[in-house]
């Protein structure tokens, strides 16, 4: 947050972030004509292409330390329920690579995705995650509390952002719902760097 506020609320906490979050970017919204689906997209394409906010998507409803995000259903290889067995990492310096585990997806690094998106101040290490979202292509799964929906979101719903320079992760933003758009290119390439 760019002012220093005392908040006691973990609720209220989380929604001034959230808002300061919306009231940051810049409000130019292109809007897009275009009428495909990232359904009738290849599969390369769809992974890869970053113009995927110009084509309606479903996205899957995750939270994570009261934090609503939106991923899109494309970047999703499954989901896990919270393994016993995780291979913790030893030299976790980042703080964010909670470990590996191994069934039944190989090798599958899990992310503690509140050290990525949250500041400091709103995480709850006591707070244990309760579903790991396997990521399509890749080697990562995303560490969440709780799985709420699938829903099928529309470019011009969302609030695009257009500074990428800062929070790799977030696409944009679903104001009418308060939902995070994540950007899985982003914070694939915001951990790997």
């Amino acid at each position: 947050m760019s002012k220093s506020t005392q908040i006691d609320d973990p609720q209220q906490a989380l929604s001034s972030y959230f808002e300061e979050m919306l009231l940051g970017e810049n409000n130019s919204n292109e809007q897009s004509t275009n009428t495909l689906t990232l359904g009738q997209l290849t599969e390369k394409e769809r992974l890869n292409n970053d113009d995927w906010q110009k084509y309606p998507f479903q996205a899957l409803l995750v939270n994570v330390q009261g934090l609503q995000l939106a991923i899109p259903s494309e970047h999703i290889n499954g989901i896990l329920t919270w393994p016993a067995d995780i291979k913790e990492k030893k030299d976790n310096l980042e703080g964010w690579n909670m470990g590996s585990y191994g069934s039944p997806h190989p090798n599958i690094n899990i992310i503690n995705t509140s050290k990525i998106i949250l500041p400091v101040q709103y995480q709850d290490p006591s707070r244990v995650p309760e579903f790991v979202i396997v990521l399509a292509n890749s080697q990562w799964g995303l560490a969440c509390h709780q799985i709420n929906k699938t829903v099928q979101l529309t470019p011009d719903s969302i609030k695009w952002r257009q500074d990428t320079q800062s929070r790799l992760w977030l696409a944009g933003t679903l104001l009418e719902k308060k939902y995070s758009i994540l950007s899985i290119n982003g914070l694939i390439k915001q951990i790997e760097s």
